[in-house]
């Protein structure tokens, strides 16, 4: 069976706009994606025309007050240290009352769009320092796992895919003479929207890049375990358990 991409992307292009709806709320537009946050809610953003043309968009606040109702106090330094390395990493303003902004053209509003969604994402996985068994910041330990092998990487790498958004990934280890890219995407727990999101942008991108570019998840706990690894394995990605990462420390590190 030949699978032709481009009909897959336009279905999803259609999928999307379809199961997206707006409304109009004084001088502002609710736009209600279908995405859902861990609550299993639709995730919303607002769009607002200022008077010098460019576009404001925001989350109204919602993601860091859903976190705090969630036990993920600002209480410490490296706390609200990791807060605006999550946010900056996709160039997102946090404000003084904790919402999450973009400011862009109507040229350039999908990116930002997209760039929103994905830090109100990566910022609604925090409430997962929140649980009281969770003592480490579980990225940290993958990157002194790799700094402690020698091996090189680098953080928060922006990469423009085949639809002209710009992903972002989390660690990368750049390609060597026979060694492939390696792209790393740690969660302490992962759960279907979040594969979901990853097997998108690593489609957008992994046709691109130079070799035999490899994916990998690595995780403590997870959720759907059996459509998680369905998806994995249709596109490609390698699933790994941290409590397991010693017996691929070859595959990760060569």
């Amino acid at each position: 069976m030949v699978i032709k991409i481009e009909t897959l992307m336009k279905r999803y292009s259609d999928w999307l706009f379809q199961n997206t709806t707006t409304r109009e709320i004084n001088d502002t537009i609710e736009i209600t994606l279908p995405y859902l946050d861990r609550n299993n809610d639709c995730m919303q953003v607002y769009l607002k025309e200022r008077e010098d043309g460019k576009l404001l968009l925001t989350d109204a606040g919602y993601t860091i007050t859903d976190l705090q109702m969630a036990g993920f106090a600002l209480d410490s330094e490296r706390r609200q240290t990791l807060l605006q390395e999550t946010v900056d990493g996709f160039a997102i303003t946090l404000t003084e009352n904790n919402e999450l902004q973009a400011l862009t053209t109507k040229e350039d509003f999908p990116q930002k769009l997209n760039d929103l969604v994905q830090a109100m994402q990566e910022t609604d996985d925090l409430a997962n320092l929140a649980v009281s068994n969770v003592s480490r910041i579980f990225i940290d330990d993958i990157k002194t796992w790799l700094k402690e092998r020698k091996v090189r990487y680098t953080p928060n790498v922006d990469i423009r895919g085949k639809n002209g958004v710009v992903f972002n990934f989390k660690l990368v280890i750049p390609a060597g003479d026979n060694i492939p890219e390696k792209f790393i995407e740690p969660y302490s727990s992962i759960d279907l929207r979040k594969v979901q999101a990853i097997a998108y942008k690593w489609g957008q991108i992994k046709y691109m890049r130079e070799g035999d570019a490899k994916m990998y998840i690595l995780y403590d706990r997870l959720t759907s375990r059996q459509k998680i690894e369905d998806i994995c394995n249709a596109d490609g990605i390698s699933l790994i358990q941290h409590a397991d990462i010693q017996n691929h420390e070859e595959e990760l590190t060569a």
